[in-house]
């Protein structure tokens, strides 16, 4: 579970500390990574966390703002500007295919990926 809200971890919590040495309760209890933002992955909107809890009983109070994360994978697509060379090797000779990362990096990456694998 990445995401829950306060009352299930108070629930999990409360749980775990009734049936102490859970393996399962235990790996459910683990806190969430929070994403470091930096300046290349830092969005210009934010979290929405502070509103969200001021509207929300459910939550726990935030005060601060924080810039919300942006994907890693969106970042990365950001910086391809070059084009993609693939060469298949076939029992009629080898292909050399030309990829248009710049215009679709993402079904690029999924293409070399899946060429990779064996």
């Amino acid at each position: 579970m990445k995401n829950a809200n306060i009352e299930t971890r108070e629930t999990l919590l409360e749980l775990y500390k009734e049936f102490k040495g859970d393996d399962i309760l235990a790996a459910t209890m683990k806190e969430p990574e929070k994403k470091k933002t930096d300046r290349l992955n830092a969005a210009h909107y934010s979290t929405g966390r502070v509103s969200a809890s001021f509207t929300s009983t459910a939550m726990a109070p935030e005060t601060t703002h924080e810039a919300a994360a942006i994907d890693d994978d969106m970042v990365r697509y950001r910086y391809v500007k070059k084009k993609g060379y693939v060469r298949l090797h076939t029992n009629q000779g080898d292909i050399n295919l030309e990829l248009h990362c710049d215009m679709t990096p993402k079904t690029c990456e999924n293409f070399i990926k899946l060429c990779k694998k064996k």
